[in-house]
């Protein structure tokens, strides 16, 4: 699995790895956030940035915004990070969001 370093818009990093589409088995059934993202495995764009209690389980129920994703937008990647306490992966969410600006974020309030 690879991996890749988002960074907020201060230069820190959140280490990502890259999975299989969300309606693949085997995701992690912990917390974390997902991303959506466009371009390539070296050089992602963010499109959708998402936090969530159960990966396993947003995925499952994501796979409409998955599809409105590559539809719309043409994201062919998607990554996952684990992180188990809220309070540090919304942080990160709304670091990530402000500093991508992801098209299907547009309009939650979390951007700047």
């Amino acid at each position: 699995m690879s991996t890749f370093k988002f960074r907020d818009r201060s230069g820190k990093g959140y280490s990502y790895s890259l999975t299989p589409s969300p309606g693949q088995p085997g995701l992690p059934p912990q917390g974390g956030n997902y991303i959506f993202a466009t371009s390539t495995a070296a050089n992602p764009i963010p499109v959708f940035v998402e936090e969530t209690h159960n990966l396993r389980d947003a995925a499952a129920m994501g796979l409409a915004r998955w599809e409105t994703a590559q539809t719309v937008h043409g994201a062919t990647l998607f990554y996952i990070c684990i992180e188990d306490n809220q309070q540090v992966r919304h942080a990160e969410k709304i670091a990530l969001v402000r500093a991508y600006h992801p098209a299907m974020n547009a309009g939650s309030g979390e951007e700047e």
